[in-house]
């Protein structure tokens, strides 16, 4: 709403380009180690979580700028030319550091569609190299990790039997994250010579927003959802935002960018800024009375979040755990909550909400804790059941296999401990490491 009454909105294009800038900047500085960066797996990260989300970020970015670099030359603004120029080579940079395929495909469609109202003669030619080329690109950034996107397709894969099952409502807000993994331990048990066991992993997004609508509203949500682009897309104006938005939307086909704050915030602003501020002046006192009224709201609960986050980690640092029992309700589907929060449970059985644990969201190393925590409470059958479905999750992990060979061994269950070692010791693994090394030379040791 706030996008949409804005009078100058080419004031909010330069923004995308500033803020571009400094987070190129930034992942320079993590790569020369000047900065940390935010992933202990990565070099880079800006200023979000991993290099990918960066990525995404940046293709957007990159695409405003290059469409306010193209606008500029018509209008022969040599200073603003200059300044476009060094923005978009500084971004292109970090585009290049953040190595992210999805922000690079995102780059190419959104340059595509800027470009073809401009070329009436020959449109139908350019369009067709254009598509040509993104066909030839898509297939080159698969050769280039292949692993990477063979587990999406894998994840792709499971989610289609998900969206089978409840195709028109789906299964709910947050289902993905609850259900995704008891889905992919099923298609595993089903199909155990699949191709995709060598790139199975936990999963808590599946890399695909339209999927992930479809997966929590059904067949319903989706129309709603597409509804929003359709209209969009109908509006002829402020093609830049038109063009941002488009990248965006490549972007949410391989990512999770609803997940990740500055990107959902980034639809918000390219919606908004469809929007022509003169079709608004009506009513506009009305109007900026209930944006403020909905800032204050916005800003209320997220400064009250805020310290109650806060107040949580020093809580968890302090070993006081009366917060988090008391904020279960409230914080039961954010992941880090949830992880902490369930490990302290697993060390503390005698805990009135020790039933909580049967809640654990569905991961291969969450539900072998869950085995361990229905072993200890001797329920040996809930235990191997568990422990099944965590290594249907991800069948190259050792470690809840060789549990099940222990549960088979203190319950006296030789042929069955007998065939979980000669399991454990044909099973590959991604990483061999000092723990799969000890864990086969114990399998050879009890069979020979």
């Amino acid at each position: 709403m706030w996008v949409k009454n804005l009078a100058h909105k080419i004031i909010l294009l330069y923004g995308f380009v500033i803020s571009g800038v400094v987070q190129s900047l930034i992942a320079f500085f993590q790569k020369s180690s000047i900065l940390a960066s935010n992933h202990v797996m990565f070099d880079i990260s800006g200023s979000f979580g991993n290099p990918r989300q960066l990525g995404g970020y940046l293709a957007v970015c990159s695409v405003v700028s290059i469409c306010l670099l193209i606008s500029n030359i018509k209008g022969k603004n040599k200073l603003l030319i200059d300044l476009l120029t060094v923005s978009l080579i500084i971004q292109i940079g970090g585009l290049y550091l953040a190595d992210s395929r999805a922000g690079f495909l995102a780059l190419a469609v959104g340059i595509t569609l800027f470009f073809i109202p401009t070329i009436k003669k020959y449109k139908r030619l350019f369009f067709s190299i254009m598509a040509g080329l993104i066909l030839s690109m898509s297939i080159a950034l698969y050769f280039y990790r292949p692993a990477s996107a063979n587990g999406r397709l894998l994840v792709w894969r499971v989610s289609t039997e998900m969206i089978a099952d409840k195709p028109f409502f789906g299964h709910g807000i947050g289902a993905f994250s609850e259900k995704y993994m008891l889905y992919q331990a099923k298609y595993f048990s089903e199909n155990p010579t699949s191709v995709f066991i060598s790139v199975a992993d936990n999963v808590v997004y599946p890399f695909n927003e339209l999927l992930n609508v479809t997966i929590q509203q059904g067949i319903i949500g989706l129309l709603l959802f597409l509804a929003i682009f359709y209209f969009a897309f109908r509006v002829k104006d402020n093609r830049i935002f038109k063009v941002a938005l488009t990248a965006l939307a490549v972007f949410s086909m391989f990512s999770y960018p609803a997940e990740i704050f500055p990107l959902l915030l980034l639809f918000s602003v390219c919606l908004g800024g469809l929007v022509d501020s003169s079709d608004l002046t009506h009513n506009s006192v009305r109007n900026k009375m209930v944006i403020i009224i909905l800032c204050l709201f916005v800003v209320f609960f997220v400064a009250k979040d805020l310290i109650l986050i806060n107040q949580l980690s020093n809580s968890y640092k302090n070993n006081n755990m009366i917060l988090f029992e008391q904020s279960y309700e409230k914080m039961q589907y954010n992941h880090t909550y949830h992880y902490y929060y369930m490990d302290w449970l697993m060390e503390q059985p005698n805990s009135e909400h020790s039933e909580r644990i049967k809640k654990i969201l569905p991961s291969c190393e969450n539900y072998c804790l869950l085995a361990e925590y229905f072993w200890a409470n001797k329920n040996y059958e809930q235990a191997e059941t568990t422990l099944r479905t965590a290594a249907n999750m991800i069948p190259t992990r050792l470690r809840p296999k060789y549990l099940l060979w222990q549960l088979y061994v203190e319950t006296k269950n030789t042929p069955a401990a007998l065939e979980k070692a000669q399991d454990i010791l044909v099973t590959p693994v991604k990483i061999e490491s000092v723990y799969t090394l000890k864990v086969k030379a114990q399998m050879r040791k009890y069979l020979f």
